[in-house]
């Protein structure tokens, strides 16, 4: 079963048919990015291209809707990193309030989200 590798989200591929789940980078540079990302240290260390053809996947809701490359929001651009993820995770600041240059998520208000995951 597909499901999703980020602590705390309980999608999978079964029970969420209306989100997309994405395989890790290939490229080394890249998929140790989403690695620090997702802050999983049980994944560090694991090669790009062992990453990629494994079980691990992170659903759609954990990408910003500018890091689609179509509308269906089942693509993503070759620079999209995960990150969104749920305040219980520990993560850091929902939604990267300290990070608002970089993310550019809180310009957004809730009647603006479309973000499946929190409903915002």
């Amino acid at each position: 079963m597909v499901k999703c590798s980020v602590k705390f989200c309980n999608r999978n591929a079964n029970n969420d048919m209306g989100i997309s789940f994405f395989r890790f980078p290939a490229e080394t540079a890249r998929c140790d990015e989403w690695m620090r990302a997702l802050g999983r240290p049980d994944l560090q260390g694991i090669h790009a291209d062992k990453m990629h053809h494994s079980k691990y996947r992170v659903c759609g809701a954990h990408f910003h809707q500018n890091s689609f490359s179509s509308m269906l929001m089942n693509r993503l651009k070759k620079e999209a990193v995960p990150i969104i993820f749920p305040p219980a995770a520990g993560y850091g600041p929902f939604f990267g309030e300290d990070n608002v240059e970089e993310n550019k998520q809180t310009e957004f208000s809730p009647g603006e989200c479309n973000l499946p995951f929190f409903q915002c």
